[in-house]
């Protein structure tokens, strides 16, 4: 009977989830890396007890102690750079140190399989190592369900303060400008799609399921980017329409008009449903920042003319 062995690496889960991390708000990042560890741990669990399997089993495999120390090596330092809170230490030591020697160990099996072959195992020995090994993956299995759901529920409630924390300081803009003198009823209506996002990353948490609340968390992030895109877009768009009702004379009317295209082009980009590639959200950011820019350096510039008439 042959035993096929299946690696499924640790930079596979690496991939799927230092994205999640890298894109999560910046809240416990203590603890949002310690649950990504325990990810990780998971496949470096199942890969050394992997060897340790292929060592009681197969001659000629003394090798592979180095490779397990390796990668029982790159986990011990994930645990210090989580502990420490340094995302970009456990990155690098992710992409640099873990991922390589988790492809290393990949190469190695491949001439591992090849002995087994040779090895003309009767009935009972491969069964029990079949045994042994659907173990293995049976563990790796259950752990990676509950780590995964532990790393989504952390994620979430860190976005859950993210976005709680944005709408405060959203209020703190809305009360300033309102007491500016600006009608800011289209910032509060905006504001209140946040919370409207909230619920629903409310109602995904309670679920206690990792696939659902990974799939709202992608949902809401990229709503929340438009609502955010909104709400600047339109504040900025109120500030031009004061330094028009200004510029009695239209002295200032192309750096004004030219703002307000910029802020309609960030505008088209944010609109509902619509779901933002990389390059589209810094095209935003771009056209929000030099909307930003050409209306704060207009105003600085009325203010000085202003100033000189009055001398």
């Amino acid at each position: 009977m042959k035993v096929k062995f299946a690696i499924v690496t640790a930079f596979l889960i690496v991939a799927s989830f230092s994205v999640a991390t890298a894109d999560a708000p910046k809240g416990d990042v203590t603890g949002l890396l310690n649950a990504r560890l325990g990810l990780l741990k998971c496949q470096v669990d199942y890969s050394t007890g992997l060897i340790d399997l292929v060592q009681a089993n197969v001659p000629g495999t003394s090798g592979l102690s180095q490779t397990k120390g390796r990668i029982q090596t790159d986990y011990d330092t994930l645990q210090s750079d989580a502990n420490a809170g340094d995302r970009k230490a456990f990155d690098d030591v992710v992409k640099n140190s873990l991922k390589p020697d988790m492809v290393f160990f990949a190469d190695q099996f491949k001439s591992v399989r090849q002995g087994l072959k040779k090895l003309n195992m009767t009935a009972d020995q491969s069964k029990k190592l079949g045994a042994s090994y659907k173990s293995l993956r049976g563990t790796r299995k259950t752990c990676e369900t509950a780590t995964k759901t532990v790393y989504f529920e952390k994620v979430g409630q860190d976005m859950q303060t993210w976005i709680r924390t944005w709408m405060d300081n959203s209020d703190k803009v809305i009360g300033r400008m309102q007491n500016q003198g600006y009608d800011t009823r289209t910032l509060s209506t905006i504001v209140s799609q946040a919370q409207g996002n909230l619920g629903k990353l409310d109602t995904a948490l309670s679920s206690g399921n990792a696939d659902t609340i990974q799939q709202t968390m992608q949902d809401i992030r990229g709503e929340h980017l438009h609502v955010w895109a909104r709400f600047h877009g339109n504040r900025l768009k109120l500030y031009a329409g004061r330094l028009h009702s200004k510029d009695v004379n239209g002295t200032y009317t192309t750096q004004i008009s030219q703002a307000e295209n910029r802020v309609d082009e960030a505008l088209r980009l944010a609109e509902v449903g619509h779901k933002y590639d990389e390059a589209e959200f810094q095209t935003v950011v771009g056209d929000l920042k030099s909307a930003q820019d050409i209306i704060s350096e207009t105003a600085k510039s009325m203010t000085h003319k202003g100033k000189d008439k009055g001398d």
